[in-house]
């Protein structure tokens, strides 16, 4: 890690955060986590005024389960852009460019990934979609209940990575009208900063 705070390394250790590139495995998550994704999403916001960074995923979802790995998004102003010093600055590795984001991760200096770090554009489809997934898990516990039960067996069903991400994906998807709903009724919008 390339951070100003040298003990984040120590940190992700301590808290259990971490994954090698090729493994799966779930864990309750653990509030120290939200406490490292807040630092790592300051760090990005130090960097990148203007932009969006907000911790996404089921490790900001309290009560929920999770893989050990931190989500972050960062949804860049229409006109800011991620320059390479500053990539280097923040010890991101590029991962991979997909319709959603291009990913990013950082890697505590004994080699596991910590974090995932997806840059997009603020406002996009996608940055809309993980903030409100996020918060409907976190207003919606019976919800949050029953995909913690879904990511279990997900978990014991399926092989790698891959497939548990698209088992995951295809639970999503069947709740993505009601998640849409809430959204209208309660006239959700994406938090600022």
């Amino acid at each position: 890690m390339t951070f100003a705070d040298r003990s984040l390394g120590q940190r992700c250790r301590q808290a259990g955060v971490g994954l090698a590139d090729d493994e799966v495995e779930l864990a309750p998550v653990d509030p120290t986590w939200m406490t490292i994704a807040g630092t790592v999403a300051q760090y990005l916001r130090d960097e990148l005024p203007g932009a969006r960074v907000a911790h996404v995923g089921s490790t900001a979802v309290p009560g929920c389960v999770a893989k050990p790995l931190l989500d972050l998004s960062v949804g860049l102003a229409t006109d800011q852009v991620l320059h390479t010093d500053a990539v280097s600055r923040l010890g991101l590795v590029f991962r991979s460019v997909n319709p959603e984001s291009v990913l990013f991760a950082i890697y505590r200096d004994d080699g596991p990934r910590v974090v995932n770090v997806h840059v997009r554009r603020r406002g996009d489809r996608f940055e809309r979609w993980d903030l409100l997934w996020r918060d409907f898990l976190r207003a919606h516990a019976m919800t949050r209940d029953d995909y913690v039960q879904f990511k279990r067996r997900a978990m014991a069903e399926t092989e790698g990575r891959v497939s548990y991400s698209r088992s995951k994906g295809e639970f999503i998807g069947r709740l993505h009208p009601r998640v849409e709903e809430w959204a209208a009724t309660n006239g959700w919008a994406p938090a600022e900063g």
